[in-house]
Formats: structure tokens, C-alpha cells, sequence
């Protein structure tokens, strides 16, 4: 990879990075590997929000920064930026063949309609 796509890469990555504390953000790669074992910094965000739909994890504004990659959905999964398939510490599907984005929590409207229930 060239510093010219690392810098477009960090650029796309960079809502994630001010979200992500720092000891969180050195231990996962950027980018997916074929048959890797570590989630990318967008999984971790995506999973987060999939999973628990809240800050945790060394994450913070996990809503907002999932929303963000939904915005971004094309141009992660052309740079490999996200894993095909996402799933749980259980093994819960959460997505698979990059579509994370069809789930009603992923819809802005519905998640403030499902907070007011509180």
C-alpha cells in the first residue's frame, strides 16, 4: 500500500480514530485481510453498534460513527476497510456479504423512537 492510500485510507478512518482510544486503535489493522482473525477499526465500530448499540469497548459515539460508515458503506468495502461477514463473540450473524446497513438500528429514526421507550 502506498503512503498516498494509507493517507485517503486514515482520512476515511479518521471519525473512527478521534473515537477510538489509543490502546484500542494500535491493536487492530485498518484494513481486512482474507480469512483474518482481528476486526477492522470500522468492524469494531459496526459490531459495537449491532451488538450493544451503545459506547463501549474503547469506543465512544459509536451511534454517530456507525452512522457515519453507513454514509461511507461503498467506499469501505472497495478499500477493504470492513470484513465481508461480521458476527459476535457468540458467533451472532450480524452481517454478512458487507450489507450492515439493512438492520432497523441502523436507521437514525428508529433508534430515537426505540430511546424514547426508555
Amino acid at each position: 500500500m502506498t503512503s498516498t492510500n494509507l493517507s485517503e485510507i486514515d482520512a476515511i478512518l479518521a471519525p473512527c480514530y478521534q473515537n477510538m482510544d489509543k490502546a484500542t486503535l494500535e491493536a487492530v489493522p485498518r484494513v481486512a485481510e482474507e480469512n483474518a482473525t482481528k476486526w477492522t477499526v470500522a468492524d469494531l465500530f459496526i459490531r459495537q453498534w449491532l451488538n450493544n448499540m451503545s459506547d463501549g469497548f474503547g469506543m465512544r459515539n459509536v451511534q454517530e460513527t456507525f452512522m457515519y460508515l453507513v454514509s461511507k458503506k461503498d467506499v469501505l468495502v472497495e478499500k477493504r476497510l470492513i470484513s465481508k461477514d461480521g458476527y459476535n463473540n457468540s458467533g451472532f450473524s450480524l452481517w454478512k456479504d458487507y450489507i450492515f446497513d439493512d438492520s432497523p438500528i441502523a436507521d437514525p429514526s428508529f433508534v430515537q423512537r426505540l430511546k424514547s421507550l426508555k
